[in-house]
């Protein structure tokens, strides 16, 4: 029989995070006291969503870890050793620009892994870079005007910002055979601040309106001096627009700038960043990792079904994302293809009623979630509100 859980989703404080996003999106006092930067829904270790239960609030991973045939049908198929799942689906309130980071395929991640376990590196340590075992793509789906930066830009380009900016340290990179982005990570650290102090200069002189300049000026007043400016001139732009997703496979070199945004990714936080943040960065650990060849980025836009629902593929073939919009006298059906073992559904405006024959049904408002124990029954969803859903397949 279908089982519906209301959750209880942890909001990381990051420094890049916004004070209204979330607490307007959850009813809550606006502005928050700290930045309220990503909600989590899922269960990585570090920040597992609760499952409100009769005996009280549990963390998802230990229920799963404990009991996973009882959350989730064919569990011990889906569920991995530490009770974690195949995703992790978050909110994103970005009012900073992200550092420019990259995430490492699932070799690089157990071996950084391990490795950092063996040199004595706790789990939590500000220095640490591998979290988990786990690789990290991601995708990305703009709820409002979402800017990005993603891979770099390719040779010629660059050649032509060099002397519009005129810029001597970037004619100087190109002159060189390795790749762009080591090459920049790479400059010793006088000739970086130097070529940092000539770009600010220009970035000062380049009109108001000026699409590139508008980017870079942000950039620099949020960190300023920080030589991530450099990677960021050589970075593709974009502005995704509300529904427009892009997806970032490891060692893609990307940073989030600014706007709200859904984001499902594997169940990691290894994150290897090089410049825009007060973290721990680590320019060699990430230049081990990145791919010579960088993705341009294409964003995505997902077609409307004829049953209502926005269909998201994802980087297997067991996940998808789907989103829909509940209104008053139109029900929509998640029709859990291919026998999908559970279902996470997450509302992001106004309020949605989830329910199934034979289950109690729970109501799901704005910034809250709610945990789906299918068995395979439709799962009905009314009420007027947007949600999204991670259907997950053994």
């Amino acid at each position: 029989m279908p089982q519906f859980f209301e959750m209880i989703d942890p909001v990381q404080h990051y420094s890049w995070g916004s004070r209204s996003v979330l607490a307007q999106m959850q009813g809550r006092p606006s502005p928050s006291e700290q930045p309220e930067a990503e909600l989590w829904i899922g269960a990585h270790r570090s920040a597992p969503s609760q499952l409100v239960l009769q005996a009280g609030p549990q963390p998802l991973n230990e229920l799963l870890l404990e009991k996973p045939e009882r959350f989730v049908r064919d569990g011990d198929q889906v569920v991995a050793d530490d009770g974690s799942l195949p995703f992790l689906l978050k909110i994103l309130a970005i009012e900073a620009p992200l550092s420019i980071q990259v995430h490492p395929s699932i070799a690089q991640a157990r071996e950084g892994f391990e490795r950092e376990e063996a040199a004595g590196i706790a789990i939590d340590a500000a220095h640490r870079s591998y979290k988990d075992r786990s690789d990290k793509p991601e995708t990305v789906v703009a709820l409002s005007r979402l800017q990005i930066l993603t891979g770099m830009r390719d040779r010629a380009e660059l050649g032509l910002l060099a002397e519009a900016l005129d810029q001597q340290w970037l004619r100087e990179v190109l002159e060189h055979p390795e790749p762009v982005l080591r090459t920049v990570l790479s400059l010793p650290e006088d000739r970086a601040q130097a070529a940092l102090a000539d770009l600010e200069e220009a970035v000062r002189r380049l009109p108001a309106d000026d699409e590139l300049g508008s980017v870079l000026n942000y950039v620099a007043r949020s960190h300023p001096g920080d030589r991530g400016l450099l990677v960021a001139l050589c970075m593709n732009h974009f502005v995704l627009e509300p529904g427009e997703s892009m997806f970032t496979p490891a060692g893609q070199v990307h940073a989030y700038l600014q706007g709200t945004a859904v984001e499902i990714m594997a169940c990691s936080d290894n994150v290897l960043r090089a410049g825009l943040t007060p973290k721990h960065v680590d320019v060699d650990e990430l230049l081990r990792v990145v791919t010579d060849d960088q993705d341009p980025g294409v964003p995505q836009e997902a077609v409307t079904g004829p049953d209502g629902l926005r269909r998201i593929s994802l980087w297997e073939d067991r996940l998808s994302l789907v989103s829909g919009e509940a209104r008053p006298g139109r029900e929509l059906e998640l029709e859990l293809e291919l026998d999908p073992s559970t279902c996470t559904v997450l509302c992001v405006d106004g309020s949605v009623t989830l329910s199934s024959p034979g289950a109690e049904p729970v109501e799901v408002g704005a910034g809250h979630s709610a945990w789906v124990r299918a068995d395979g029954e439709p799962v009905v969803v009314s009420g007027q509100g947007t949600f999204w859903a991670v259907e997950l397949r053994a």
